[in-house]
């Protein structure tokens, strides 16, 4: 029945996912396209490994762009913005980008 007004209203009820969370993340910290593929890349590689299952797909997206930002040594500033817009403290975030680096060098 609910779905048959949705429908019959035009509404459009879509599921967030981990890439709209990271597109999200990458505009706000201002990500040029390069870097937004190789957080993209990173978050795929997460797909694939069963102990990232236990993580929102909004923690794994934050934690990339999180990871780029260290990697390209920007400022400071640009993952305080990021964690600002996330409830998990930055040990949490930190702890997750830690463990997509090991991910990434294992590739």
């Amino acid at each position: 029945m609910e779905s048959q007004l949705i429908e019959v209203i035009g509404f459009s009820v879509e599921k967030t996912s981990m890439l709209s969370f990271l597109s999200f993340f990458a505009r706000a910290a201002q990500l040029d396209p390069r870097d937004t593929c190789l957080a993209q890349y990173i978050c795929e590689l997460s797909l694939i490994e069963a102990r990232f299952n236990s993580h929102r797909g909004s923690e794994v997206a934050l934690a990339a762009v999180y990871l780029i930002n260290k990697i390209r040594n920007r400022h400071r500033d640009q993952n305080d913005l990021l964690l600002q817009l996330s409830p998990k403290p930055e040990t949490q975030v930190r702890a997750a980008a830690k463990e997509l680096c090991g991910l990434l060098q294992n590739v």
